[in-house]
């Protein structure tokens, strides 16, 4: 079981926020950005670039097309050029 996370949601997005316009409207470094949100919010700055790294949305959130063919894929009603079937796997 992992550790409960010590900073919600709301709070991450609040200081990726903050961290992006001090990027914007400051001639700053990134690590000076991550520094002064990181005194404003009380967060470490290496907990902060752990937050910018994270990849953003997922791609089958985003790319219908994937996301169809997967679903298409993992219920077997993908077809190979002849029009035979291909099998998805056994999922419960």
């Amino acid at each position: 079981m992992s550790a409960p996370r010590k900073f919600d949601r709301e709070f991450r997005d609040r200081a990726l926020r903050l961290y992006r316009e001090r990027l914007q409207q400051h001639d700053e470094s990134k690590l000076g950005a991550r520094r002064h949100v990181g005194v404003l919010l009380d967060v470490n700055p290496a907990t902060l670039q752990n937050w910018v790294a994270r990849p953003k949305t997922a791609k089958l959130a985003t790319n219908d097309r994937l996301r169809d063919y997967v679903q298409e894929r993992l219920s077997g009603s993908v077809t190979d050029a002849d029009g035979r079937p291909i099998l998805g796997p056994n999922v419960p």
